[in-house]
């Protein structure tokens, strides 16, 4: 069956996505979707005769009337071979007995659709009844159904029938309303989320853009368990969809400012510590995915993660297609605050802090425990104070009076760990970012509230974000000495833990220190970053590697 949207003409009325069909409604009262396995276990020879009156039921035994002698083959043999949809259609509608007439006119299930200018042909009754003709047309496309599997991509007509069956619960977060729930025939034991992906121009009539093609194809070659997947996608009526076995309920950005997420709080309290600091390897573990693939993220901020009812965490979709972000509305002030200073400072400053580090020289201390195979616990290592030093090799120096506009630096002795002339702009940019999320991650682990930080670290400056101005910059960019006295907040508490645990906290905040380094150079690699969280938790928090979500 060939579809198309020439042959198609649109049909206003037509815009069900189920029906109950002839037989009524399920026991569940759900839809019946008119599948290709259901046709054919529906129209057998006693329900042909079923719907014909006595008289009409001889006909179904003669030979055919065309083929000249060619073959012995008789109506009923040609309707369950060859035309059990058009008989079912011819049921629908009430003139199940015209199937005889239009075999002899040569039409089988090959020609559906059939074009409502040439329905005519059919000769449905002898007056010509033009009702019963748009009646026959718009039906068709009920049993005509080109269903969803996975891994596929489907461009439907407008008049036809996508099987759908919408599901009434939503997630909890407002944010991800727009992630509807449902379930499609190929997959009814398990609920899919289905984005609605809306065209720059919704009457697109030469087809959809190529970029869109493009970010989906590009989406469903990612696998990793962080990373949420496409099962399958589509187009309808000037807009895309995209399903995902991914049933989010919560973004990052809910989950810090709800601080009630019921699925989090049912865990035991060290199962929640635990949870929060896996987060950050499984983040780590996709980002290097990516990066180790050719791709960049470049929109790592908290409302492009999600979380399930499982408490599962991935990034809702690859941030550099953009295809995926028209389906959200975008908070200027995020973008900003997430950022990387030299995505929002430009060239300039990245040339002038350059120089800046150089002027002002980089300690000499040298601090070899930044080395992946020197995270083993030793023996002076009992979680104390003296565990605090590692963490404050990161100093922050002011810039001379001609960079006062621009942040102080940090500038750190680990230039031979850290630094990475292979990484292209955009991976260092994405590792900015995921060191907010993991300052935030561990933020949260003390019950800090993404508010806490924000009235920490702003400072009274005037930023324009989109349309908006705003009296504070919230930033974490722009207010690196700030951020970095948080970090000691957050250190502190961590020493007043007995928890085995919050061992690693010191050295996941040098570890965050050396990824929020202005100078993007001296970041470390995605791949660095997720080596070193692996070892902390594994050498320090004592968890072990097997029971890691992402340990192998």
């Amino acid at each position: 069956m060939a579809f198309s949207t020439e042959s198609v003409a649109i049909n206003p009325s037509m815009v069900a996505y189920g029906s109950y069909g002839p037989t009524g409604n399920s026991a569940q009262n759900r839809p019946v979707w008119w599948t290709e396995e259901r046709i054919q276990s529906t129209v057998t020879m006693e329900y042909v005769a079923g719907r014909l009156k006595d008289n009409e039921r001889s006909h179904l035994h003669r030979p055919l009337a065309f083929g000249d002698g060619l073959t012995s083959d008789t109506y009923l043999e040609f309707i369950m071979e060859r035309a059990k949809t058009l008989f079912l259609i011819l049921a629908e509608i009430g003139v199940p007995n015209r199937i005889f007439s239009i075999i002899d006119r040569s039409y089988d299930d090959g020609d559906l659709p059939i074009p409502l200018d040439i329905v005519e042909d059919l000769a449905l009754n002898s007056k010509g009844d033009e009702k019963l003709d748009k009646k026959f047309h718009a039906k068709q496309f009920e049993f005509l159904l080109r269903e969803l599997d996975e891994g596929e991509h489907i461009d439907y007509a407008p008049q036809e029938a996508v099987a759908m069956e919408y599901s009434y619960r939503q997630p909890s977060a407002q944010c991800l309303q727009n992630w509807v729930r449902i379930r499609v025939p190929r997959r009814a034991s398990g609920m899919l989320a289905r984005r609605h992906i809306a065209m720059e121009r919704p009457d697109i009539s030469e087809g959809f853009p190529d970029d869109y093609y493009d970010d989906i194809d590009t989406m469903k070659s990612v696998h990793h368990d962080h990373i949420v997947p496409i099962w399958a996608s589509y187009t309808f009526k000037g807009a895309g969809y995209v399903l995902t076995p991914f049933i989010a309920d919560h973004t990052l950005k809910s989950f810090f400012e709800s601080g009630k997420v019921q699925s989090f709080q049912q865990l035991s309290k060290t199962a929640r510590q635990r949870l929060l600091l896996e987060w950050m390897h499984c983040l780590a573990e996709a980002v290097a995915y990516l990066h180790l693939n050719g791709f960049q993220h470049t929109a790592i901020r908290p409302s492009n993660i999600v979380i399930d009812q499982d408490n599962k965490i991935a990034f809702s979709e690859i941030g550099s297609l953009k295809s995926f972000q028209r389906d959200k509305k975008i908070d200027p002030t995020e973008v900003y605050n997430y950022g990387a200073p030299e995505a929002h400072l430009g060239e300039r400053y990245v040339f002038m802090n350059s120089s800046a580090n150089k002027s002002v020289g980089t300690s000499s201390t040298s601090d070899d425990s930044f080395e992946t195979s020197s995270y083993a616990p030793s023996s002076s290592d009992s979680g104390g104070r003296r565990t605090a030093q590692l963490s404050n090799t990161w100093n922050f120096s002011s810039l001379n009076n001609s960079l006062a506009q621009i942040p102080a630096s940090p500038v750190t002795d680990a230039r031979s760990t850290y630094s990475s002339s292979s990484q292209s702009p955009t991976e260092k940019t994405d590792i900015f970012s995921l060191g907010c999320i993991f300052l935030e991650i561990l933020s949260c682990l003390h019950k800090f509230k993404p508010t806490d930080i924000s009235k920490h670290v702003r400072s009274p400056r005037k930023t324009q974000k989109g349309n908006l101005t705003a009296r504070f910059d919230c930033s974490y960019h722009a207010n690196i000495p700030r951020v970095n006295t948080w970090l000691n907040q957050v250190e502190d508490r961590a020493f007043d833990q007995d928890d085995r645990l919050f061992r690693s906290i010191p050295h996941i905040l040098r570890l965050v220190r050396a990824m929020l380094n202005h100078d993007p150079e001296l970041r470390p690699t995605a791949v660095g970053v997720r080596d070193h969280v692996y070892s902390i938790l594994t050498h320090y928090a004592g968890l072990e590697s097997e029971s890691l979500h992402c340990g192998s």
